[in-house]
């Protein structure tokens, strides 16, 4: 059934939707130079609810492998009830990939294991914060030999991914019949808010942070800038 391939599809956006917004080390001390401003309020405002947001990436990822496993695999032991609470109609070929959900995949798993190699080359030096740590130096190898702000480049990706693949034909927030409840529009528009917020703030986060290394490493980040001229997008911005 098209249904069944979907599991480890949902199952590998799930974990990269959790890596990707997990931070690799510790918050910066308040011995560490970092940014006050109010556009870094705003994301770390974000940040402050990552626990509840990734929560809610599991609880939908759940939902949708419940509902695709009670009208297939254990069908014969779900009350039908259930399959029809869970799917418009209980119908099990209601959740399938589309070639819109499918782009949206790859784009959060390609983000995330972007993101993941910024884990491993900044090692430490990797936080959700803008700051200049203890003993920084300046990254230019691994993706960032390809563009200043990789990290960013790969939550872009991740977010458009997001949007594909709950958003397309074919998903359980669409095929539950969530959207169409006036509970649902709330919570579609609240998400959205907080989406523009956070991934807003991090792409105007780019020329802060360029900002900030110029001033901390002089003439070897204006060297770095001038072999790596693309912020996010290679040729693009």
């Amino acid at each position: 059934m098209s249904s069944l391939i979907k599991l480890p599809v949902i199952l590998a956006v799930a974990i990269s939707l959790h890596v990707a917004h997990t931070t690799p080390s510790k918050s910066s001390s308040n011995e560490e130079a970092t940014v006050n401003t109010a556009l870094e309020w705003v994301v770390q405002f974000g940040i402050s609810i990552i626990k509840f947001v990734k929560g809610l990436f599991w609880a939908v990822a759940a939902a949708e492998m419940a509902a695709i496993m009670s009208t297939t695999l254990l069908s014969s032991y779900v009350d039908p009830r259930i399959a029809f609470a869970l799917i418009k109609n209980g119908d099990p070929e209601a959740l399938h990939l589309t070639p819109l959900s499918t782009v949206g995949a790859v784009l959060v798993v390609g983000g995330t294991l972007l993101r993941w190699q910024c884990y491993r080359a900044m090692k430490s030096l990797f936080t959700f914060e803008v700051s200049i740590r203890k003993d920084h130096h300046l990254i230019t190898t691994g993706p960032y030999a390809m563009v200043r702000h990789p990290s960013y480049s790969g939550m872009l990706a991740i977010h458009i991914g997001m949007y594909c693949w709950w958003g397309s034909r074919g998903s359980w927030l669409r095929e539950a019949g969530f959207l169409d409840t006036t509970g649902g529009k709330i919570a579609l528009v609240a998400f959205a808010m907080y989406e523009m917020g956070v991934l807003g703030g991090l792409l105007m986060r780019a020329p802060v942070e360029d900002v900030m290394l110029k001033k901390q490493f002089g003439a070897q980040w204006t060297a770095y800038a001038h072999r790596v001229p693309y912020a996010l997008v290679p040729g693009v911005y």
